[in-house]
C-alpha cells in the first residue's frame, strides 16, 4: 500500500489513473511479476503482487517513482507525491490472500464513493467478473485460492454477507485516513504460518529454532543473544512458545537455550497464550 504525501491526492482523473495503470504494464515487462489484484482511491492505492526473482522493493520503486516524476511534471509541481516507503505485508496463506482480495475490492464501497462493486471502474474486481484480464495481471491464483477456502466462485465470494469490522488486513487505512498497523492480524497471521510449516510430530529444539529463524529473517545467534529490544524480545517469547509446543523441551531446557530464567519463560507464554484468546 501507498499513500499521497500528507494525504494528498496521487489521482486528479481518468488521465492519471490511466497513466498509474501504464506503469504495472511496463513493470511486468520488465520485472518478473504479475499483479494479482489492485485498487486506486483518490490518496492511495492497494496493490496484491506475486513476485519472483525481482525484490519488492524494486518493483515499488519503479512504479511509483516514475509515476511521481511523471505528475510532478504534469502539475508543474515538485516535492514528494508518496509519503514515505510504501507498506507491504507478506501473504502466505489463501485465507489472507481471499479475504484481502475482497477488503481491498470493496474498498470504494465502504469510502461510499460508489454503491456497487460493479460500479467502480479503478480496481481489478472488473477482471474476475465481466472483462478480459490484461497480460500483466494473473487471476488463476485468486480464483483457486477462493475455490479451495471457501468452495465458491469469485462472485458468490465477494457478494456474501461480511462485516469489515471482524477482518482487517494486517496494514489499513481507518475511517480518519491514518495508517494502521493492525498488530493483532500480523501475529496470528505469523503464529498460523509457522504452525503450517512446522510437522505434528515432535522436532528438535534445533529445528524448531531453524523454522521459526527462517520465517523471521533472523539469524539464530543473534535471536538468542541476551537484548532489552521490544522486538527482539517478541520474537525470543514466540520461539519459546513454539519450542514447548512442537519439541517437547522442558521449560528449564528452553531457558537455557535462551538465556532467560525458567519463571520467564513460563510467564511469557502464559501471557502470549491469554493474548491470543
Amino acid at each position: 500500500m501507498a499513500r499521497g504525501n500528507n494525504r494528498q491526492k496521487i489521482f486528479y482523473g481518468r488521465e492519471y489513473f490511466l497513466r498509474y495503470l501504464d506503469l504495472l504494464n511496463e513493470s511486468t515487462g520488465k520485472f518478473d511479476h504479475k499483479i494479482i489484484a489492485y485498487c486506486l482511491m483518490g490518496n492511495h492505492v492497494h496493490l496484491i503482487i506475486h513476485i519472483h526473482a525481482s525484490p519488492l522493493s524494486l518493483i515499488i520503486k519503479n512504479i511509483n517513482g516514475r509515476y511521481a516524476r511523471w505528475l510532478n511534471h504534469k502539475r508543474k509541481q515538485i516535492g514528494h507525491v508518496f509519503q514515505g516507503r510504501y507498506r507491504s505485508f507478506e501473504v502466505q496463506n489463501d485465507e489472507y490472500l481471499v479475504n484481502l482480495c475482497r477488503y481491498i475490492h470493496f474498498n470504494p464501497v465502504a469510502a461510499k464513493m460508489v454503491a456497487n462493486l460493479d460500479d467502480y471502474f479503478w480496481s481489478s474486481h472488473q477482471y474476475y467478473t465481466i472483462s478480459t484480464p490484461p497480460a500483466w495481471m494473473s487471476t488463476v491464483q485468486m480464483h483457486a485460492a477462493i475455490k479451495n477456502k471457501t468452495g465458491l466462485n469469485y462472485h458468490d465470494f465477494m457478494y456474501q454477507p461480511v462485516d469489515r469490522e471482524t477482518w482487517n488486513p494486517a496494514i489499513y487505512i481507518s475511517d480518519t485516513d491514518e495508517i494502521i498497523f493492525n498488530e493483532d492480524t500480523i501475529r496470528k497471521e505469523n503464529e498460523k504460518n509457522i504452525d503450517e510449516k512446522i510437522m505434528p510430530t515432535l522436532l528438535s529444539k534445533e529445528e524448531v529454532s531453524a523454522i521459526v529463524c527462517n520465517y523471521l529473517h533472523t539469524p539464530e545467534a543473534e535471536l538468542l543473544e541476551p537484548s532489552r529490544n521490544r522486538k527482539r524480545s517478541k520474537q525470543r517469547i514466540l520461539l519459546a512458545n513454539y519450542l514447548l509446543q512442537f519439541s517437547g523441551t522442558k521449560v528449564t531446557h528452553i531457558a537455557k537455550f535462551i538465556t532467560v530464567q525458567a519463571s520467564n519463560v513460563v510467564t511469557t507464554i502464559c501471557a502470549v497464550k491469554h493474548s491470543s484468546r
